[in-house]
């Protein structure tokens, strides 16, 4: 509606000039030089009031929720969101402050008439939406029709609606660690790595599905607009809400002790990003993929902050010892025994996977992932999206420990009533 009154306005302005230079009998090439650019720059202003139209899918999940209540407090010249998840059974999109109109949308995105019609009149495709698993949860042929193929369906939406800018948010497991667990103890998107194998099938699948978002990068869509894509890549992630935290203490718990064991080799290290921070990142990919497509389009970037280098186990302690609980000092067997008991794990999830999918309680990737250093810059992200941490560690941690001993307190005062 916005897009048809500014070009109604701008018809109306274009005939007024076209009269009053007629009537002025004036042939002269500077006058008319000076209205086409008094006409241009009037569309441009028409153009940047009617705003952006956003489709953001997996918009009920962590991340998703999350980029929701952030651009509904922020300017962000965006005038609708679309919130698009499979189950929006029990969310509620946050009041907006900033006259952001958010629409709540259920879609699965494998079900590309569904999605074509999410994305028909969208400016930007933000695309969230996968299926995290490290622990075989899910069967294969799931997580792959999800991450992959509903991937492929986004990309196929945006052509044909003619949705020119598609961001997909990735994970740095499509990067590394390969299978021979390869170290990376300082790199960034150029450091050459083989990556032609991965941790686990979850990795996997988000590796197939950033390439396709690349192959994707400079295609035309059914309205001749040029589609831009890039990637994102978090490390590893933290902040309130998040429950994988959460993992070792269950297990502590029902153990009655207050140490929860590890699968860890403290010489390990990994680079973090708090939540907040990576939302920033978003945030300005949102910008910088409009306004420069030649720099961002076709690009990967890896997102992390100033959280210290650390390894698995000392960074969750950093949080975990606030309700007391504390990591066992060395890994409960020994870490290549666990690897191999990992891939005992799999060949029997792997036979048993035609009649039964069985969850193993851990699998090679894991200890993999648990356990190969995976240090990368976000330098790119600086220079071309104008990436800074917003949240320094002392706050993030703060907050992070805010949120633990509030839910602890909550999750004590549920056991006591049960």
């Amino acid at each position: 509606m916005c897009n048809w009154l500014a070009n109604i306005i701008i018809f109306i302005y274009v005939q007024r000039r076209t009269v009053r230079v007629s009537r002025r009998q004036c042939g002269s090439h500077r006058l008319q030089y000076s209205s086409l650019l008094q006409r241009l720059a009037l569309g441009e202003l028409l153009a940047d009031m009617a705003g952006r139209v956003v489709v953001l899918t997996g918009g009920c999940g962590y991340v998703g929720s999350r980029m929701v209540a952030k651009m509904a407090g922020e300017e962000t010249g965006v005038r609708e969101l679309r919130v698009v998840d499979v189950n929006t059974r029990g969310y509620r999109a946050p009041e907006p402050t900033n006259g952001l109109k958010i629409q709540v949308m259920q879609g699965d995105v494998q079900d590309e008439a569904r999605m074509l019609e999410v994305c028909r009149g969208a400016d930007v495709v933000i695309h969230t939406a996968a299926l995290l698993d490290f622990m075989g949860k899910f069967p294969d042929q799931v997580t792959w029709d999800v991450n992959v193929k509903g991937t492929e369906v986004m990309l196929r939406s945006c052509l044909a609606a003619d949705v020119p800018f598609f961001i997909n948010v990735s994970s740095v497991e499509a990067f590394g660690p390969n299978r021979r667990g390869d170290p990376v103890t300082e790199g960034d998107e150029d450091t050459p790595y083989d990556s032609s194998t991965h941790s686990f099938f979850y990795a996997t699948t988000k590796a197939e599905a950033k390439a396709r978002v690349l192959q994707h990068d400079g295609r035309k869509t059914a309205g001749g607009k040029t589609l831009r894509t890039c990637s994102l890549r978090p490390m590893g992630m933290y902040g309130e809400g998040l429950m994988n935290l959460f993992v070792d203490i269950e297990r502590a718990i029902a153990n009655k002790q207050s140490t929860y064991a590890i699968a860890n080799d403290k010489t390990q290290r990994c680079t973090f990003v708090y939540l907040d921070n990576f939302l920033h990142a978003l945030r300005l990919t949102l910008d910088k993929i409009v306004t420069a497509p030649d720099i961002v389009g076709g690009q990967v970037y890896f997102i992390s902050d100033d959280t210290p280098i650390n390894n698995y186990v000392d960074h969750r302690k950093n949080f975990l010892m606030a309700i007391g609980f504390t990591p066992e000092e060395k890994p409960f067997l020994p870490i290549r025994v666990l690897y191999a008991l990992g891939l005992v794990f799999e060949f029997i999830r792997w036979v048993l996977s035609p009649v039964y999918n069985f969850q193993p309680p851990w699998t090679s990737g894991l200890i993999l992932v648990s356990n190969t250093t995976m240090c990368l810059r976000y330098d790119k992200a600086t220079r071309h999206l104008g990436y800074k941490p917003v949240v320094p560690w002392e706050e993030a941690k703060r907050r992070t420990v805010e949120w633990i001993v509030a839910y602890w307190a909550s999750r004590q005062g549920g056991m006591a009533g049960e």
